[in-house]
């Protein structure tokens, strides 16, 4: 069975780079396959942002640009823009040139990255960035399947980054994800911003809350 569904996901791949070849622009085709098969080796690391030269070295946004724009369009990616202020209305205070890519469906990541990544995942016995990078593409997906339309933040160059941050009832809401239980320095710090109301930790873990922080286990995200 289990080699079964990876053929599937197999054959659904080969189907969204035959899209590509089918619909996309001529002179466009091999950099939106390139941006698209890039993308594991992208959320494998410690990335602050999409960076074009891990698509092609010497990569720029005047070459990639469009083909990131159609990849979105297309649904194939799910687009997190960085901002320069937690603050409402999130949309205005995006930084354009600064943004991660995620693949709209987290099994379909798994696959890009190979079949013999899943076993040690399910088993819990991955290590790396490239597990941290497959939680977060599986509560940014979700995430957007809610309605949300994410962003990332970046405190200061020397800080970890908060996840996610979304609205919700009307003031932005901080998110961080860990494949496991561990710290979150960043986040509590933002925590304890008079502007921020509650927080949401997702974790391999229980429920539980702490002041501000409420922390769910990661299948919880479909609730918020």
């Amino acid at each position: 069975m289990k080699h079964r569904k990876n053929c599937m996901q197999q054959k659904i791949i080969a189907s969204n780079l035959d899209d590509i070849v089918k619909y996309a622009p001529s002179t466009d085709k091999p950099k939106i396959r390139a941006c698209y098969l890039s993308l594991p080796e992208h959320l494998a690391r410690e990335n602050k942002k999409f960076k074009y030269a891990t698509v092609e070295r010497g990569g720029t946004a005047r070459k990639f640009g469009s083909s990131v724009d159609w990849l979105r369009e297309s649904s194939l990616v799910l687009k997190c823009h960085n901002l320069e202020t937690p603050q409402i209305p999130t949309s205005v205070y995006r930084t354009p040139e600064c943004f991660k890519l995620y693949v709209s469906d987290v099994g379909i990541l798994t696959a890009m990255m190979g079949f013999e990544v899943k076993q040690p995942l399910v088993d819990d016995q991955m290590k790396g960035f490239a597990k941290g990078g497959i939680y977060e593409n599986a509560i940014m997906a979700q995430l957007v399947a809610r309605g949300y339309s994410p962003s990332y933040y970046l405190p200061q160059p020397n800080q970890s980054e908060i996840d996610f941050l979304i609205e919700k009832d009307g003031s932005v809401v901080p998110i961080e994800v860990k494949a496991g239980n561990n710290a979150s320095v960043s986040f509590d710090r933002m925590l304890k911003r008079d502007d921020i109301e509650v927080g949401y930790k997702f974790v391999n873990g229980n429920v539980g809350r702490v002041g501000k922080k409420i922390t769910l286990p990661h299948y919880m995200s479909m609730f918020i």
